[in-house]
């Protein structure tokens, strides 16, 4: 054969291969990323859904025992005063029942969670207005980081 003929039959050949792997190839590459872009959503959706959990929980604090601010006196920093209703705390203040939470679960660190467990036994004039709110909060802003979310 001639020359020209076993180049351009090269040629042909190789493009075809060519072709061939990189219409295998692309959408192979397309899904990886579209899967990576999904699961950051959700993520993102996830630590959303969170916090809103978290603010909630922080309302229904602010109902249940409200804050009164002192001034400080001379030399003295102000203060605050967690004041009881008197009343049982009502079940949004337990985040045990909470949706949101139970997905939260899993991620938090042991040490996070045994504290979790141990505050959802006091009630919230006991604990600490706002302590697991806060423990929560730090929690997800840690998952976040971890996740490339920050």
């Amino acid at each position: 054969m001639a020359p020209e003929v076993v180049s351009a039959l090269i040629g042909g050949v190789s493009g075809l291969i060519t072709g061939a792997v990189g219409s295998l190839f692309a959408p192979w590459v397309n899904w990886g990323v579209e899967k990576r872009r999904l699961r950051r959503q959700e993520r993102s959706d996830q630590v959303a859904e969170w916090r809103a959990g978290v603010d909630a929980l922080r309302k229904t604090e602010d109902e249940v025992s409200p804050i009164i601010p002192f001034p400080g006196g001379p030399g003295r920093p102000p203060s605050q005063l967690v004041v009881s209703t008197g009343h049982g705390d009502p079940l949004s203040a337990d985040v045990g029942w909470m949706g949101w939470f139970l997905s939260l679960r899993p991620h938090l660190s042991s040490p996070a969670r045994a504290q979790v467990d141990r505050l959802r036994n006091q009630r919230i004039a006991e604990r600490g207005h706002g302590t697991l709110p806060g423990l929560l909060m730090d929690e997800i802003n840690r998952i976040a980081k971890g996740w490339g979310l920050v």
